[in-house]
């Protein structure tokens, strides 16, 4: 059984967790904060 629809699972298990950002290459850890 299936509680959300298609497109809601879609939103939250693909869309939602799309949280890909480039940052700088060079930055340390320490400095991304």
């Amino acid at each position: 059984w299936r509680i959300l629809p298609a497109d809601e699972r879609e939103q939250l298990l693909v869309d939602f967790n799309d949280t890909s950002l480039d940052y700088p290459q060079q930055q340390t850890i320490h400095g991304l904060f």
